[in-house]
């Protein structure tokens, strides 16, 4: 779907009510969002992929103006963004993309780009194998881990390394800046945090993740527990690219598109909001 994405609902509804634009704006992205919710129900492998390109707009004969959000036609000489939505199963996105790649139209580029799938039911991740000593641990399994203290004059606690699979991991919608930063990383539990994390070459993973056990982390004498790590979902932040007033053309912003690209992210947002949990078995050396 090609499109300009600027709402135009005009001043007053069929009945002649005075139409509130933040009012419309609510019952639009609810309604869009319902109409996605359904549709994934039946195709649950669908993806979505919204360019926003860069065009020449020039009034013309007739009709060709910019229509704002009272619907009224206005003069305008200049540039505007407007919006290639694609809709499909994954797996053809991802082919007509890798065989035809991303749009270009004469001297007109991508400004910004969203895109969404479901995500894949599990993250792959493993403990990294420990070679050398940066950490006293072993990785039993690929969940499971036997930590050891690290003594006094290395800093109290535990602390072992995770490697990431985020490049083949559908479904996100952060960026690396967002993945590199360790705020971002919830763990649900004091005595958990997330020390680091790095970009990672050199095999099948993209990240590496170093977690921190504080020394208090065995209370009560036990040996075993379980760790969660997780971040929470977050729909890119289309404001800049938004015209919150729709009173005439704004050269590179659209009415409305916030919302719509926000409508699409809550109707594939999961229920708890978590995203790409890791849980691992951390036991205690004898």
């Amino acid at each position: 779907m090609i499109t300009d994405g600027t709402l135009s609902p005009g001043d007053t509804d069929a009945k002649g009510n005075l139409i509130d634009p933040k009012d419309y704006q609510g019952k639009q992205q609810i309604e869009i969002t319902t109409a996605m919710k359904s549709h994934l129900q039946k195709y649950s492998q669908t993806s979505v992929v919204l360019y926003m390109m860069l065009s020449k707009f020039k009034t013309g004969k007739g009709d060709v103006k910019y229509y704002d959000r009272h619907n009224k036609g206005k003069d305008y000489n200049g540039y505007r963004p407007f919006y290639i939505w694609v809709f499909g199963n994954c797996e053809d996105i991802a082919y007509l993309k890798a065989r035809v790649g991303e749009p270009r139209f004469g001297n007109s580029e991508i400004i910004d780009k969203f895109e969404i799938a479901r995500q894949d039911k599990d993250l792959k991740y493993l403990v990294k194998p420990n070679k050398g000593d940066r950490a006293p641990y072993e990785s039993t399994n690929t969940n499971e881990v036997c930590v050891k203290n690290q003594g006094k004059g290395k800093g109290d606690g535990y602390t072992f390394f995770v490697l990431l699979d985020y490049a083949n991991y559908k479904g996100l919608t952060v960026d690396e800046e967002f993945l590199l930063d360790t705020s971002n990383y919830m763990t649900g539990d004091t005595l958990v945090s997330i020390k680091d994390v790095n970009k990672f070459q050199g095999s099948e993973y993209s990240y590496e993740l170093t977690i921190e056990l504080a020394n208090e982390f065995f209370h009560q004498n036990k040996k075993e527990k379980e760790v969660k790590v997780w971040f929470n979902e977050k729909c890119p932040d289309w404001s800049e690219r938004d015209d919150t007033v729709g009173e005439g053309p704004v050269e590179g912003k659209t009415f409305g598109i916030k919302m719509q690209v926000e409508s699409i992210f809550d109707a594939y947002s999961s229920k708890d909001g978590k995203c790409a949990e890791l849980t691992f078995k951390v036991s205690k050396f004898k």
